[in-house]
Order: C-alpha cells, then structure tokens, then sequence
C-alpha cells in the first residue's frame, strides 16, 4: 500500500531496464520508505540475469538459493546500488533511455562480478529501452507530477506511533485478506486481541486538527453505525 502512494509505482515495470532505472530512482532519492523496494526491484533484475537457472526467494529480495544468507544478498544489492550511484553514467537518469539501457547493460556485469564473483561476469542483463520511449528522458518516467505544490509524508502505522502531525489520511486496504490493514478490522476489537484495533487508534490519534479515513464505501448498517459512532462522516 505504501509503494503505491509513491509516484514511481507502477503494477509491473514495462522491461529489465525500466525495473532497474525505477530501483536506481529511489536510491538515488534517499528515502528511507522506499529503499526496500529499491532492493527488491534491484534483486529482481539481478537474480534473471545472473542466476537464470536458480529458484529465488520473492520474500527476501529475490535471493537466490545458492546465496545461504538473506542479510548478505541484502547488503549485495546495497553495494550493487552505492556503486551504480557512484557511476556517473549509470547515475545520470538525465538521458535518454536507449543512451542509458545501454551504458547500464555494459557496466552492470562488471559492478556485479566484482562484489560477487561467483556470478558469472559475462552474462550480459537484457536491458533496453521500451518501445516508443528510446528519445524520452529516463528521470521522465519516474519525477513527481510538476504542479504537486504539497509534498506530503508517507509512512506505515508502526512508523509514526509517538508522532504529532497538523493532519492524517488514514490508508486502508482495498480488502479483507490485510492482517490488520483493512477497516472493518479496524472497528472488530475481538480480532487479534484488539490488535487491529489499536493500528486504528495509533493512527487515528496522530493529528492535531482533522483526521480522515480513505476506505471503500461501506453498505453494511453495522459497518455504517459503527463509522459513525467513532464520530467520522461518510463522504463520497
């Protein structure tokens, strides 16, 4: 849910090369909510390339089987990053994409062989530009819309617990299949304990003046009472 509020999200890179450009994005933008997703994208890309024949494990990154530790492949993909930061080819989102699928086709191998070696430095990643994007710039598919006047923090329940704000969107989950995401979970403190119960309440009592709750409409009397009674407003 929270990769979905950042605007370099999209459902499924289009190719190799715009998964490791989005990964490069939001390294280079320092961001502690999305470097996880920086790895996992940079893990992805890895694991085809250089361990085509290899189960890997979604959960941890992309690791391969081969490599026993999921904190080493953790650090791996780190380093793989720093150093493509550190390029300033491979950095330099300022280009077009067929200039930059290019460069980071050719140097990718070598960053990668030199921090693993048991990798095989000659495969080459099949990066290249996607069709009908070759003359864009890469840093164009990724950059916030230009008239976003408000920048605005996004982060999970855990993370903001202590935290005092002006205002609180309060995310839910479009279904039932979140542990303790969705907003019906939310009002049932017989499940978990009351532990979904208390996300809500962590979240809910974040902000000084105005708090809101994005969720789906609900039809239910019982879903609508018990919105009402915590004192919100049904608005379409």
């Amino acid at each position: 849910m929270l990769a979905r509020l950042d605007p370099t999200y999209a459902d499924k890179p289009l190719n190799t090369a715009h998964e490791f450009a989005r990964a490069l994005y939001l390294w280079k933008a320092a961001i502690s909510e999305f470097r996880n997703d920086a790895l996992k994208f940079t893990g992805s890309v890895i694991a085809d390339a250089f361990f085509p024949t290899e189960s890997t494990k979604a959960k941890s990154h992309h690791q391969p089987l081969s490599v026993l530790s999921a904190a080493a492949w953790r650090l791996f993909l780190a380093h793989v990053l720093d150093r493509c930061v550190a390029d300033p080819a491979v950095a330099n989102l300022e280009q077009t994409w067929s200039k930059w699928a290019a460069l980071a086709k050719g140097k990718l191998p070598g960053i990668v062989h030199s921090l693993l070696p048991s990798c095989d430095g000659a495969i080459v990643p099949s990066f290249s530009a996607s069709r009908g994007m070759t003359t864009e710039l890469v840093s164009a598919s990724f950059a916030p819309p230009a008239d976003a006047k408000i920048k605005l923090k996004c982060s999970t329940i855990h993370k903001v617990k202590g935290q005092t704000v002006d205002a609180v969107l309060v995310v839910s989950s479009p279904d039932r299949k979140s542990k303790g995401g969705h907003w019906s979970q939310w009002l049932d403190q017989s499940l978990e304990d009351g532990e979904y119960a208390r996300f809500a309440y962590v979240a809910s009592s974040r902000p000084r003046f105005l708090l809101a709750w994005a969720v789906r409409t609900p039809t239910k009397k019982a879903d609508i009472e018990g919105v009402n009674g915590l004192g919100l407003s049904l608005m379409p």
